[in-house]
């Protein structure tokens, strides 16, 4: 659920476009110029806020904005699963370095006549490919996908974590708590209202964090998803990964999205050939 400021909630009332925005980087943003070079001062270069919408590469740089944050894992609802979200994005090839397993976290924010609202992350992804290709007009194309969080739990299950007792047993929340501090977010609040019957899971071996985590979600008859927490601690504009449990049994509940105040209409945000608007829709 992600909170919204007065101008915002105004804007979407009144004539506005949507304007999108990369930051790329595991740690601060780096201040840069409309080319989406780095700017320098005395050699050194100019290190902004990290997690600042704004800071990062506009729509002069990108070429297309892609998001998939869905909450089941083929074209049929299933469970038991735990679905990382995806990115896609292409953009003209920046000078600076782009590290391995980088941050990507795209953003969005309305622009009227005469004012804009603020910048509202719409998620964190972790780099997995890239790709460079020339575009036929003498500009280096970069190409990107990468995953949510969600990536991370690929890892083994510890064997040496110290949540088990000494017959090798834990309750379902402590294994959760657990993998969401060691993949480096925290557990959605709603989780520990829809895991209320406290099962007792067994030492894994040999099972990586993500199948723990779809085990513990076949019990719940729902599925583990990066959850969009945005401004429920950190304010409005922040943006909070945490792991959340979504039972089937939320899915009856229909999705909010976005819309224009004006007619009802979703709200999309994305960059494609020649500006023209994508058809990646807000969740709220």
């Amino acid at each position: 659920m992600q909170n919204t400021s007065e101008v915002f909630d105004r804007l979407l009332n009144e004539n506005h476009y949507v304007e999108t925005n990369v930051t790329i980087g595991s740690g601060g943003g780096l201040l840069i110029d409309q080319t989406g070079d780095a700017i320098v001062f005395g050699g050194d270069r100019i290190n902004v806020d990290p997690g600042t919408g704004g800071s990062g590469y506009g729509e002069n740089m990108l070429i297309t904005v892609q998001t998939n944050t869905g909450t089941f894992s083929g074209e049929f609802p299933s469970v038991g699963n735990a679905i990382a979200g995806e990115i896609s994005l292409s953009m003209y090839k920046p000078t600076g370095v782009i590290e391995r397993m980088a941050k990507v976290s795209p953003w969005i924010r309305l622009v009227g006549e005469d004012e804009e609202s603020e910048w509202i992350q719409k998620g964190t992804f972790y780099i997995d490919t890239r790709e460079y290709e020339e575009d036929g007009h003498g500009n280096i194309v970069m190409t990107i996908h990468g995953y949510d969080a969600m990536l991370k739990a690929e890892e083994d299950f510890p064997m040496d974590a110290s949540i088990f007792d000494l017959t090798g047993f834990a309750t379902d929340i402590d294994v959760v708590e657990f993998i969401a501090n060691k993949i480096g977010i925290s557990v959605d609040p709603r989780t520990y209202d829809d895991m209320d019957q406290g099962y007792v899971i067994p030492r894994p071996l040999g099972y990586t964090m993500r199948e723990v985590l779809k085990y513990i979600a076949a019990m719940y008859a729902g599925n583990f998803i990066i959850a969009d927490a945005a401004g429920i601690d950190s304010g409005i504009g922040q943006y909070v990964e945490q792991l959340r449990m979504l039972p089937i049994r939320s899915y009856a509940n229909p999705t909010q999205v976005l819309v224009d105040g004006a007619d009802g209409a979703a709200i999309t945000f994305g960059v494609f050939e020649a500006g023209v608007p994508g058809e990646v829709r807000i969740l709220v």
